[in-house]
């Protein structure tokens, strides 16, 4: 399928990644004739990545703060809608938000809350493998910044098998390590400025 370009805001959505590997004889394991399905050992190689990226808005630090710890009512600011996003326990640590936009579930939990410096730490537990990763760990801070604030977010990931560059025309963004960190620094100020105006 053709992947179009993610635009700012839209999350991590419609981008089912699919591998079938046909054997067409004896050379690839399979029957001499017709075309059999061949389940193959593929090797993976883990590509352990950090990201880093701040966001500039009019809102004010505590404003901003309240809306972006909110677990519950984060799905507003995430380009969400709300029946396809499930929380257990509120903002508190150890709660799991559950989101069903994409092909798989996604699952995230909460691993930080501090209310003093403005500090939020989560991390996926289901689901990442579908966007090329086997660790997804973002953290986001609001600081002053002038009239405004700035959102620190940062992210350390682990993505599986990445290729080299930037993803080609027809490649989904998580196809390489260049197009995820493109398409996290995009998604991440797209949250941020939803999440000032809802602030404001």
């Amino acid at each position: 399928p053709q992947y179009p370009p993610m635009p700012p805001s839209l999350t991590l959505n419609h981008y089912p990644l699919f591998l079938r590997v046909l054997s067409c004889g004896p050379e690839w394991g399979g029957a001499e004739s017709g075309h059999d399905t061949l389940t193959r050992r593929l090797e993976k190689t883990m590509t352990s990545l950090h990201l880093a990226t701040e966001t500039v808005v009019a809102a004010a630090p505590a404003k901003l703060w309240e809306v972006m710890s909110d677990y519950g009512t984060a799905w507003k600011w995430m380009d969400l809608k709300e029946d396809e996003y499930v929380v257990s326990a509120g903002s508190a640590i150890g709660s799991t938000r559950t989101m069903t936009h994409m092909p798989e579930t996604f699952v995230e939990i909460v691993r930080k809350n501090d209310a003093e410096t403005m500090s939020f730490s989560y991390e996926a537990t289901e689901g990442a493998a579908q966007v090329n990763l086997s660790k997804y760990v973002p953290t986001f801070q609001v600081v002053p910044e002038g009239s405004g604030s700035k959102v620190l977010y940062s992210v350390d990931f682990v993505v599986v098998n990445p290729g080299e560059g930037m993803p080609k025309d027809g490649e989904p963004p998580f196809a390489t390590a260049d197009g995820l960190k493109a398409m996290f620094v995009d998604i991440y100020a797209g949250w941020v400025n939803n999440a000032a105006k809802l602030a404001m």
